[in-house]
């Protein structure tokens, strides 16, 4: 079974760290629009940056979120509003979403179906 990924908690944030496996990578119109719908389910707000940039955009604005198109091994950190269990569990939910097998079937339940199997 996959082992589950850290996530850290900073002032009112949960966040974790990412590298792009799903291929061809996060730049894919339709990779993007997945995740942008699914960024869209969480009430607070969602922001990504990549390893080294300051700059961080807003995962519910999809013309924002098209110029963080990131190849595959690339960092990429996300920052979930809230530190309670939705924000760790939506955070969990991003990350497998990225780190599927293909941007063009996303598991964003990756981890969630191995705590039901347990």
């Amino acid at each position: 079974m996959e082992e589950k990924p850290c996530v850290r908690i900073w002032d009112k944030y949960t966040l974790i760290d990412v590298i792009i496996t799903a291929e061809p990578g996060f730049g894919t119109l339709r990779g993007m629009v997945t995740f942008f719908e699914e960024c869209k389910k969480y009430k607070g707000t969602i922001y990504v940056k990549k390893a080294g940039d300051e700059r961080k955009i807003n995962c519910k604005d999809a013309l924002g979120l098209l110029s963080v198109c990131g190849e595959i091994g690339e960092k990429l950190e996300f920052e979930v509003e809230g530190i309670d269990k939705n924000a760790e569990d939506f955070a969990l939910r991003l990350y497998s979403g990225v780190t599927s097998e293909s941007i063009y079937r996303m598991n964003f339940d990756r981890f969630n179906q191995a705590i039901s199997q347990e």
